[in-house]
């Protein structure tokens, strides 16, 4: 029964001094140009300490880019087995 309703799910984790909010919804259907297409909408946030100066700033921006893609590619998009 489960499996044939709509789903939407919020989760927070907490991993090393990053925040990740992780937002799924299921069905979601999007018109990109002239295509329709259905599935998974699939949003990640995550937060971390701002540093106060610029070149902090953009140090901190791609730690945060690689902890966003690292939760994503390793532990989200992973095959079934």
């Amino acid at each position: 029964m489960i499996r044939t309703q709509p789903i939407q799910l919020r989760v927070e984790l907490k991993v090393d001094s990053w925040q990740h909010i992780l937002y799924l919804v299921h069905p979601v259907e999007v018109q990109m140009g002239e295509a329709q297409r259905k599935g998974w909408l699939i949003d990640l946030a995550t937060v971390g300490n701002v540093q106060k100066d610029w070149e902090g700033l953009k140090e901190q921006v791609r730690l945060l880019h690689e902890a966003s893609q690292k939760l994503f590619f390793q532990q989200i998009l992973i095959p079934n087995k």
